[in-house]
This record gives structure tokens, sequence and C-alpha cells, in this order.
């Protein structure tokens, strides 16, 4: 392990310096490298020397955060097992909407890349990210030879971990699930009453499974955080407990101070006891919160004012709600508008700017794309320029 594992002060995320070295591959086109690379060497099991480039890859870019709230809890958690020298494996586990690849992206991005001078962000909701990409793209950027052999590859990158300390960011695993495995996953909704089968927390691939085996094993100095709806059955023995250097978190809803913070932030007019009160009936669910936020503050009549939505209907589900402030956010729009999210939720993943231009040579598309965001239906990442939406938003824009 390092020998300093302590986070230091949080730090704001870093720009992504003009100089970047940019990385070919079929990912994404904002594959890019930061850092020192510099060359260390490390030793494989068999005793053979070899040598690795640090550096900080972003894989894919997440949506800008400025607005993230709170979550100190959870910070502090995710510093605590960065620097304990038990768990190589974290799962942050939860449904849809509760905001795991947000704070997974805002943590990753605050830490010392003088003490973590090597990193990997790696999305699976993007296109063409499936588990074979994460590996080839990784080992280029490590500066290891990238074999033929998919099993050498997995071979070579747990040698570079089991050597050396390297930070990886795997988010969105479930799609790597029997469950979310879909050639649709990206308009899969959550059950969350479902009684899933357990072989469907199987790993799609063999692959998969003998990656995540690895790292479960001994003489890993190497650390994982994987964000993920279900936990991969692959990591658990015969009795259902996680294997050794395995930890599992799920991942709760908002506080009640989170979200009084957060509707403050956004400038809503409301007392702590009025945001609580509206708040509490959604579950303190993040992703509805976001909707509620956007529809408060486009609304025309009560502008900014909580009791834009004090009038929504409310069902004696807590879920029934979360999909109603989802309706009715979705219903407030102007009907070009409505279009242009469902059209936008055909795409299986992020797209560029440059593409939706194309795509809808509409004057008023720069409008209707600021309009979407504010309102928590659309997210933008800055750095690439690229658009996605949260995949609950995507199932209800396409249906």
């Amino acid at each position: 392990m390092a020998e300093k594992r302590k986070s230091e002060k949080e730090k704001d995320e870093k720009p992504v310096p003009s100089g970047s070295v940019q990385v070919g591959g079929s990912v994404a086109g904002d594959n890019i490298i930061i850092g020192n690379n510099n060359i260390v060497h490390y030793y494989a099991a068999n005793g053979e020397k070899r040598e690795m480039r640090t550096g900080w890859f972003f894989g894919h870019r997440y949506g800008d955060l400025a607005t993230f709230t709170g979550r100190a809890i959870e910070l502090k958690m995710l510093d605590e097992w960065l620097a304990n020298d038990t768990d190589n494996l974290l799962l942050m586990t939860a449904f849809g909407g509760f905001g795991k690849s947000a704070l997974a992206w805002t943590w990753f991005n605050r830490i010392d890349r003088e003490q973590w001078q090597t990193a990997v962000w790696w999305s699976f909701y993007e296109k063409e990210s499936g588990f074979e990409s994460f590996l080839a793209e990784t080992l280029k950027h490590l500066g290891v030879e990238v074999k033929e052999s998919a099993r050498q590859q997995v071979n070579d990158l747990l040698e570079a971990m089991r050597g050396t300390n390297i930070l990886i960011v795997l988010d969105g695993f479930e799609r790597l699930l029997r469950q979310y495995g879909r050639m649709d996953a990206a308009l899969q909704s959550d059950d969350e009453d479902a009684d899933i089968d357990p072989s469907q927390r199987d790993c799609s691939s063999p692959l998969t499974e003998t990656f995540l085996r690895g790292l479960s094993g001994a003489g890993i100095k190497s650390k994982v955080l994987m964000t993920t709806r279900l936990c991969p059955r692959v990591l658990e023995s015969a009795d259902g407990k996680l294997l050794k250097g395995c930890r599992e978190e799920p991942l709760s809803a908002f506080s009640p101070e989170d979200a009084v913070t957060y509707f403050h932030n956004e400038g809503i007019a409301a007392t702590r006891a009025e945001i609580i009160e509206v708040c509490a009936a959604y579950g303190y669910h993040p992703l509805s919160l976001s909707l509620l936020v956007g529809l408060i503050n486009e609304d025309h009549e009560k502008r900014g004012d909580i009791a834009a939505v004090k009038n929504l209907q409310i069902f004696e589900d807590v879920r029934a709600r979360r999909h109603h402030v989802l309706e009715r956010a979705y219903q407030s729009l102007a009907p070009e508008r409505r279009d242009l999210l469902s059209k936008i939720s055909c795409f299986r993943g992020s797209m560029e700017y440059a593409v939706l231009k194309k795509v809808f040579p509409s004057p008023d598309l720069d409008k209707a794309l600021l309009d979407l965001r504010k309102r928590g239906l659309l997210q933008y990442a800055g750095e690439s320029q690229r658009y996605d939406m949260h995949p609950i938003v995507r199932h209800y824009a396409y249906d």
C-alpha cells in the first residue's frame, strides 16, 4: 500500500490541462491521461521485473457537479476506506436515483494525486464500454502491452495491481451482470420489491468473474471502488458472506439536513420545516429532489417558491410518488422539448454536443438543452461537451 494513505484537505476537481495525452480507442472521444506519466517498476508473481506508466486516466467523464451537496458522512467513509489496509474492493450499492455515480465522481476528483499517482475512472454506462474495452484501454494507459488473449490481459492488469498502487473506479458495474446485461439495459427500470434470482447477479462474462476473484485475493496493493445496483454473486462465499478483502456499503437517501441545504443552495424560498415536509414524501430520494427543484425553479406562477410543488398528488407508496414527480417534470415541458428529450433517450449513452447539433438542427437547441438541464432531466459534462440522462429518466422518456 502507499506509505501515505490519509487524505489531505479535500481539493477541488482539477481541470484537464491543454497538453493532456490523448489515448486512442473506440470507447469515447474524451479519454484523457493527466499526471506526471512517470515510469515505475514492479515484480510479477514469477519474479519478472515489469514497468508501468503513472497518471490519471478518465475513460469517460461524468456530468458537471457544481450543485453537488452534502454526503459528508459518505465522503468520509470513502476516505477512510482508501486509507485502510484491509479492503481492496468497496461496493457502493443502491438502486437507481440514489446518486452513486455523482458521489463517486465527486470523491474521485478530490483525491490527492500526489499520494495516488495512478488512477482510472471507467463507466460501464457508456456505449462500447464493456469489460474487454476496460481491460485494453486501462492497460494501454498504464503502458503495458495489450496482448491478444483477453485472459492474459486480466492477468497482466492484476499483476500491476498487486505490484503497484492503482485506484480504479468502476461505475455502473451492474451492466456486466445478467440482470442488467441485456441490449436494452439503458432503458431498464428497477423493481425494488422484486425477488431477483441469485443467478441474475452472475457476470455475463466468465472473464469478468476471473478479474473479480483476483481482486479478492491476497497481495493486492491497489484499490477498486465499484458502484452497482446489485452485488456480483462471484464475490460471495457459499454462506453468502463477502470474500475477504471485499466490503459493501449500501448508499442511503439524502439526510434531511442535506436536503435543506440543497434546496436553499438552489435558491428555493422555503423554511426548513417546509423543505423537510416536501422531501420526506419522496423518501429524500436524490433524483426525485432534483426533479422537484427543477419544477419549482421553472414554475411560471410560483417560480422559486416551494409552494409550486405543495399540491402535487401524494400517493401512499413512496415509489409511486417518485414516478409521479418524474411524470410531472416531463409533462411540464413544452411539447417540442418533450419530443427532444424522448429522441435523445433513444441513444444508449452520452452524446456529443456537435452530434446533437447535426441530428437536431434547430435554432432553439441550445435554449432547449439548457432548459432540460435546469429541470434535472439532462446532464452535461462540460470538459467533453457531452450530454446524458439518468437511466431512470431515459427509461421514462423513451416509453
